[in-house]
């Protein structure tokens, strides 16, 4: 069973730099006022479904970042959990997950 049917195009795509979306990244956990630490451990590049408003699909080229979070709570003590992030390679929005 296939989830997607994916047709092929000769639409070109026009990615915006890098440094833009691992910026988006940075302002996103830069600006939490929380007593963590983020490491990004690793960014790859995927083609992420992106559902339309009329319930079909598109591909979108993303950037999947892997971010490491640690810090001390009062519940957990101290911690360290991964966190996944996209970012739009096109665009340099985020993509909800």
């Amino acid at each position: 069973i296939c989830l997607y049917k994916f047709v092929e195009t000769n639409k070109k795509i026009k990615m915006i730099d890098f440094d833009i979306c691992a910026g988006v990244v940075a302002n996103k956990y830069g600006d939490i006022l929380y007593n963590a630490t983020y490491n990004v451990k690793r960014a790859k590049l995927y083609w992420v479904p992106k559902l339309n408003e009329d319930g079909s699909y598109n591909a979108a080229l993303a950037w999947l970042f892997e971010i490491v979070e640690k810090g001390e709570d009062e519940e957990r003590g101290q911690y360290e959990k991964v966190i996944y992030t996209l970012i739009n390679a096109e665009s340099g929005e985020e993509i909800a997950l």
